[in-house]
């Protein structure tokens, strides 16, 4: 079902929803629209009370959204104006600074100088005022600020928002906002929750048990779940919940995060929520996030009491005094489930009241964090929107950093709107509450947007979506739409006010549909499809290609032609549309088939996708549509177009300098298109070197595995409703079971059932088999086999062993299972069955985990696992000692011992168990049990539940059908003695063991991943039992691949057949990477030496850089005890006679200095360093680009490399700069691509001289590319 029907269906019987009518999605609207078109406007309440203030004076009246608040570090005048050069240091919206409070905080600060019209004051222009003069001053005035009209002093204003709180204004009006809109509020509160819930639930992150969960919360059902109010310390939060679900011995619990990257994350139990919030609070971000689900009152700190802040911190840092365990969930306080959704409003009402009290900060701050804390509430919600009604088409573009835990306070606003934000600079742009309030005027925006389609049901159009609207106002057929292109002229009409209205396709890079009205010359302005209302801030430009002299219409935000962009944007100017491959393709008399139907709907997503990456997934799934087209259909007439089609997404989607790695990633037979996709991410940032050197080694993993390197073949339909579970794979028609070689209906067991044949005989096989607990998740449907079960889960419960006659689940199970692998065939289970979402999980999960896995080699130490257990002779150690004497140094000294799993091993543990115990064993772990699949089970089991028949079974499989095993009494004897017991074994599908050693590197690095995770906190003391191979280390990629015991500085150990421990040592031949052929030219993707520095144009952001701006970036690269060593150096260099002799002004003057300044370093007794050289691209003009390079030496100290520049002058700079820039070479690196506006720069560490200089240019796939339209 679509998201959109499960919110009606869930919400029709609900009270006060009335949504089981068409217009629903009215009502649904109109508890955002109306809501966030009255919220109180801090930037209008500014205007207000700035222009009261004024009038009172007799003054004129400001704009402060397009007035300037400037501060300057110099200035002079001429002919009387003043100009100001290379000073403007701070810059603000007069609205911004007031709203930081910026006035109010220097309100006692030295005002004679804010008097000063050199200082600072009121000014018309920003910082856009900086140009060049026809008449030339001088060249220490070029370039100069103004001349511009300084409209008042600083003190005016300041003198009015001193007099007046712009925030206790604020207050006033939004308590009257929040009487009216209580209701209004709750009600978003619960549409949004059970939206949120949905969304997760159709993306497959919430399972069936915790939607149910959640629906129940929603529903206000207090006998199925308890709420409870997450706290810390004792403190509640304002809204995260826990939602428990009753009578399980167990009970599963839900967090719900508002404003989370997935709200909503399932647990086991309460013990792995609160290790959860734990790890997520070591990361800053996420801390932000989470204390803003706290009020400031909450997070004051006392002399006798700790607040939530200090809490947190505790918590996050491991204190042993402050165990997640008991500070989480500290005074638990239970909910009202009918009452839920009024309570949390009440809680955010009553916040706001509380903060505002605070003492430890103004009441103008509190209300302030306040209001820009609901703001992101609104904004958090509109994703609701954004999937129910998609029809609204918000014309916005905005992101919030969204963590786990929450909102952070890092909010980026982009968009046409929001192009003065940019006029911004000084120390606070980058501060959270400079974003914050320019956050606001989205929420205006969005409200304009919704209201459109906030009316009483009279007013609502005859139309509802933009396609009928405009269809009808053009007098065009609807399908006519989609084939307008920015190359067609504009469709134009009358509107009531006489207005000219022009329906066009933008030529921007999503090229979207839009109705203009023009402004004046060249410039329109974006129009509202349904209501004909101005979007504002949505400029448009008309322009003429000159090469063409084709009209084109392009967005002023996204003007393709101006500034550089990634190369590797995928364009698809070359790519046919759906209409244009239906004129190509065209066969006189013949329909268009279910096969090119999907074509043309694939290729329809593409050109309307605007994520990259989306984007390129669509376009190799479309390949992969057109290679299985013209396997099935190799004499069709379609095919020529196809394969031209073809022919343009390998274009768009891989660069020339790529040629060599398409060939692998696309034309190594049966390669899949989710491989390709994840490939090709990878690849790009590899050479954008955003990650290591990953490619070529993921490539050769997937041409070894069987389900990553097989194109999608399984099923592609719908999912029956009556399916309550997610479907895996999907056999279309039984009758197939009836033409594999093996009668399993004629086998003496099924004599009796006197069945036909193979189809006929798996309804029986499936009833009997869910009677004694098995296959629940597979379903027979008008033919069709649907299973929800993985391959890996049914191959480890599955066998002779735990299915045997007479056994407690029959043959039955076995017969079923023996029967799908026969009938799989030569293709292999998922690329015959898997659904198309299973499938491209499994592939892209297969390719991530890997990726993880090789990262786990790449930074490794061996040395504290050595220091230990290296020395040649620790096994004699280790046997020296008596059984008591080795257990209780492995648990008291190394935390725990891992066995190699063998019943031996398991008999000897137990048998010792008690001695294990008495040494504070916590926990067992073992390899050959898949989390993913049994650890829920194992837990119901371990608390005296009988629901755990996988688990059961896999043990007998294990046990080879004892049912008195070794694995069966280690589980056992875990209950026995309160011991947890952790599956720590992978499941995606993949069987061990494997001979190749990528395939068994990536088994072992996920095992590993998950005992990291589950075993190496403090405080635990555990066992582990697992396969020799996954204990030490084995060959990986690039370097050797740590074991088990080397990630959990344990040591290894096995008990040998006549039952003796033994010490198990790291074999050192082991210790090497995989050996592999020598580098093919497809795998270099990176320079060798070097980095880009970014994908885009670098310019300064605040002013030229001085010595004092330098100083931190030299005092922070060294430790303090070395600072005054390092700047006495440094001082030295600048001081130096024979130095200073050598600097140069002139360009491409680096050539012959720097060699001179590497000699003369020596000379000064100095360690030489290797340098460093860098290169840029610059825009000619037009399309053409061209490249300039620049070197310096170098001196090394503690470790670390100083540029050292003497001819950095010939670049813009600072008229008092130092004649010598000395840097750590990435700062300088940094400093000069900033100074040329480098594009796209790249930089090796090393200098260069004569030829080598010369012919030293960007990576050519860095060259940006521009459109060519434009």
């Amino acid at each position: 079902k679509s998201a959109d029907e499960i919110f009606r269906r869930l919400c029709t019987d609900h009270p006060d929803k009335q949504l089981n009518n068409v217009k629903w999605k009215e009502v649904f609207i109109n508890r955002f629209g109306q809501m966030m078109l009255d919220t109180p406007n801090p930037r209008k309440i500014v205007e207000k009370i700035i222009n009261e203030g004024l009038e009172k004076q007799g003054l004129k009246n400001i704009d402060p959204e397009t007035t300037y608040f400037n501060i300057f570090s110099s200035s002079d005048s001429s002919d009387g104006n003043v100009f100001h050069y290379n000073s403007l240091s701070e810059s603000y919206r007069v609205t911004d600074a007031c709203l930081m409070n910026i006035f109010v905080e220097r309100y006692f600060d030295d005002w004679d100088l804010l008097n000063s019209l050199a200082s600072n004051g009121i000014y018309s222009v920003g910082k856009e005022g900086a140009y060049y003069p026809d008449h030339d001053y001088g060249p220490e005035y070029n370039p100069v600020w103004g001349p511009n009209e300084q409209i008042y002093h600083s003190r005016v204003i300041a003198d009015i928002l001193y007099a007046r709180s712009v925030w206790d204004e604020f207050k006033k009006y939004f308590m009257e906002y929040w009487q009216k809109y209580a209701q209004l509020y709750t009600e978003m509160l619960s549409d949004t929750f059970l939206a949120m819930a949905i969304q997760q639930y159709t993306r497959q992150t919430l399972t069936d048990e915790g939607f149910l969960m959640v629906c129940n919360t929603y529903y206000g059902n207090k006998e199925e779940v308890q709420i409870t109010l997450l706290d810390i310390y004792g403190y509640p939060s304002t809204d995260i919940i826990c939602i428990e679900q009753k009578g399980l011995p167990t009970p599963k619990v839900i967090l719900y995060i508002p404003g989370g990257t997935q709200p909503f994350v399932e647990f086991l139990n309460t013990d792995d929520l609160k290790q959860w919030i734990a790890w997520h609070l070591k990361d800053n971000k996420h801390m932000v996030a989470f204390r803003k689900h706290f009020s400031l009152k909450q997070r004051q700190e006392g002399e006798t009491f700790t607040g939530i802040d200090k809490a947190l911190q505790y918590i996050a840092e491991e204190s042993p005094e402050w165990p997640a365990n008991k500070y989480i969930l500290y005074n638990p306080t239970h909910l009202e489930t009918e009452n839920l959704f009024n309570i949390m409003m009440k809680r955010t009402e009553q916040r706001m009241l509380e903060d505002s009290d605070v003492q430890i900060r103004s009441n103008s701050e509190a209300t302030r964090d306040y209001a820009l804390s609901l703001l992101e509430t609104f904004i958090s919600q509109l994703s609701a929107i954004d999937m129910l009604v998609p029809a609204v088409g918000i014309p916005i573009n905005f992101a919030l950093s969204a963590t786990a835990l929450g909102l952070s306070s890092d909010i980026v606003v982009n968009g046409d709107s929001y192009e003065k934000r940019k006029y911004g600079i000084g120390s606070l742009v980058q501060s959270a509450l400079f974003t914050g309030i320019n956050l606001i005027p989205v929420i205006s925006e969005t409200a304009e947007i919704l209201s459109s389609f906030s009316r009483t049901e009279e007013d609502i159009p005859a139309f509802f979506t933009e396609e009928q609207a405009l269809a009808q106002r053009f007098e065009i057929v609807e399908e006519e739409l989609h084939s307008i292109s920015p190359d067609d002229p504009p469709r134009e009409i009358t509107d009531e006010n006489l207005h000219k209205i022009r329906l066009v396709r933008l030529n921007n890079e999503n090229q979207p549909l839009v109705v203009l009205r023009r402004l004046g010359g060249n410039k329109f302005i974006r129009i509202e499809p349904i209501t004909f209302q101005e979007i504002k801030g949505s400029l448009v430009s008309e322009v003429i290609n000159p090469v063409t002299n084709k009209t084109y219409y392009v967005s002023n935000a996204k003007l393709l032609g101006g500034s550089p962009y990634s190369p590797f944007r995928i364009g698809l100017e070359g790519v046919w549309t759906p209409e244009v491959l239906k004129a190509r393709a065209s066969v006189i008399g013949k329909p268009i088939g279910e096969s090119y139907k999907r074509i043309l709907a694939k290729l329809q997503r593409i050109h309307n996708s605007n994520i990259l990456d989306e984007r390129q997934g669509l376009m190799h799934e479309l390949m992969e549509l057109i290679d299985l087209y013209e396997e099935s259909q190799p004499s069709s007439e379609r095919l020529n177009a196809f394969r031209e089609l073809r022919t343009q997404l390998e274009k768009a989607l891989y660069l020339p300098e790529m040629e060599a790695l398409k060939k692998q990633i696309l034309q190594i037979p049966n390669k899949g298109s989710g491989a390709a996709r994840f490939l090709l991410r990878t690849a790009m940032n590899e050479m954008a070197g955003k990650t290591s050197e990953s490619t070529a080694d993921l490539i050769r993993f997937a041409l070894q595995d069987t389900v990553i390197s097989a194109p999608f073949r399984g099923y592609a339909g719908a999912i029956p409703e009556a399916i309550d579970f997610p479907v895996k794979y999907v056999i279309e028609d039984i009758s197939v079971f009836d033409k594999i070689q093996t009668n399993y209906w004629e086998l003496p067991a099924y004599e009796s059932w006197n069945e036909g044949s193979n189809s006929a005989l798996l309804p029986g096989l499936l009833r009997e088999s869910q009677s004694k607990g098995m296959l629940s998740k597979c379903r027979i449907i008008e033919n069709s086999l649907y299973i929800g079960h993985s391959y890996e889960e049914m191959f480890y419960s599955i066998s002779p062993y735990s299915n045997q006659v007479g056994g407690p689940y029959e043959l039955y199970p076995f017969t079923f299972f023996s029967m799908l692998q026969e009938v799989q065939g030569d293709l292999g289970f998922e690329q015959a069955f898997a659904t198309r979402n299973f499938f491209n999980t499994l592939v892209s999960d297969r390719l991530s985990l890997m990726e993880n896995t090789m990262l786990l080699t790449e930074s490794f130490d061996y040395t504290p696992w050595d220091a230990i257990y290296g020395d040649i002779n620790y096994d004699e150690q280790f046997a020296a000692m008596s059984i008591n004497e080795r257990i209780e140094k492995c648990m008291n000294t190394y935390r725990g011992v891992a066995f190699q799993n063998s019943s031996k091993s398991i008999d000897f543990f137990l048998n010792n168990l008690t001695t294990f115990i008495d040494n504070g064993l916590t926990e067992i772990a073992i390899s050959d049990l898949p989390y993913d699949i049994v650890q829920q089970e194992i837990s119901q089991f371990l608390q005296g539940s009988n629901e755990w028949k996988t688990l059961d079974a896999m043990l007998f499989n294990l046990d080879k059908g004892d049912i008195n095993g070794a694995f069966r009494k280690l589980l056992q004897s875990a209950k026995d003695n309160n011991i947890k017991f952790r599956a720590i074994g992978h499941s995606d599908n993949s069987v061990p063991p494997f001979n190749n050693p990528y395939k068994s590197l990536y088994y072992k690095g996920n095992i590993i991943a998950e005992a990291i995770e589950k075993l190496d906190r403090e405080g635990q003391k555990f066992v582990v039992f697992a396969d020799s191979s996954l204990l030490n280390s084995t060959p990986g990629t690039g370097r050797p691949m740590p074991g088990l015991v080397q990630y959990l500085k344990i040591p290894a150990t096995v008990v040998d057949s006549d039952g003796a421990w033994q010490f198990l040592p790291d074999v050192a031949s082991s210790r090497v990477p995989i050996e592999v052929t020598e580098l093919e030219n497809w795998q270099v993707l990176t320079p060798p030496q070097g980095k880009i520095l970014g994908l885009k144009q670098f310019k300064l952001t605040a002013g030229f850089p001085t010595e004092q701006s330098r100083l931190p970036l030299l005092e922070n690269s060294v430790s303090e005890d070395l600072r005054e060593e390092l700047m006495q150096k440094i001082d030295a260099i600048k001081n130096d006679v024979k130095m200073n002799s050598l600097v140069c002004m002139e360009a491409g003057s680096c050539d012959s200095v720097s060699p001179k300044v590497a000699a003369r370093l020596k000379d000064m007794g100095l360690e030489a360093g290797m340098g460093a050289s860098i290169t840029w691209w610059r825009r000619e003009g037009g399309m053409e680009f061209s490249h300039q390079m620049h070197t310096t030496a170098s001196f090394k100290f503690a470790g670390k490399e100083f540029a050292v520049d003497a001819s950095h002058l010939q670049f813009v700079h600072d008229q008092l700069d130092t004649t010598i820039l000395i840097l750590p070479v990435d700062d300088w690196a940094l400093e000069i691509a900033q100074r040329n506006r480098a594009i796209n720069p790249f930089v090796e560490y090393v200098s260069k001289t004569g030829n080598m200089l010369a012919l030293f240019m960007p990576p050519l796939f860095t060259k940006p590319r521009l459109t060519r339209a434009l």
